[in-house]
């Protein structure tokens, strides 16, 4: 029969592993980071293209894309994640929308949370004429 007293230590022992790979400076740090990094990059990804599917979706069915106003509230009635609200990216922002002209953009911030730079990822859709 297995004991279970040991559970406690090795936890002990992982968590204060992550704490100190944390404190590292790079490259150790990185090299452990990046593929947490690169998932919820990829995860984010995914769920931009669900929401650009299903505001698509939308505009074919009622004839009209979503207001901006009831962003939030068309992925939560649209989607179901199993690490919670729907309307937030894998670093836990929201997501973005807007409405222009005949057609709409979808986008997080990526990791570093600020618009307009590299790690940013967007989804665009324009309604041909």
């Amino acid at each position: 029969m297995r004991r279970r007293r040991h559970r406690p230590l090795r936890w002990f022992l992982i968590t204060g592993l992550l704490i100190w790979l944390a404190r590292q400076k790079e490259p150790v740090a990185s090299a452990v980071l990046a593929p947490l990094r690169l998932a919820q990059g990829v995860g984010t990804s995914v769920e931009i293209q669900q929401i650009h599917a299903a505001i698509v979706r939308e505009r074919q069915v009622s004839g009209t894309l979503p207001p901006p106003e009831r962003f939030n509230a068309f992925i939560r009635e649209s989607f179901r994640t199993a690490r919670g609200d729907p309307s937030r990216d894998f670093w836990g922002r929201p997501y973005g929308y807007r409405v222009h002209g005949r057609g709409f953009a979808v986008w997080s911030l990526g990791p570093d949370g600020r618009p307009g730079t590299s790690d940013d990822i967007t989804m665009r859709w324009e309604e041909s004429s």
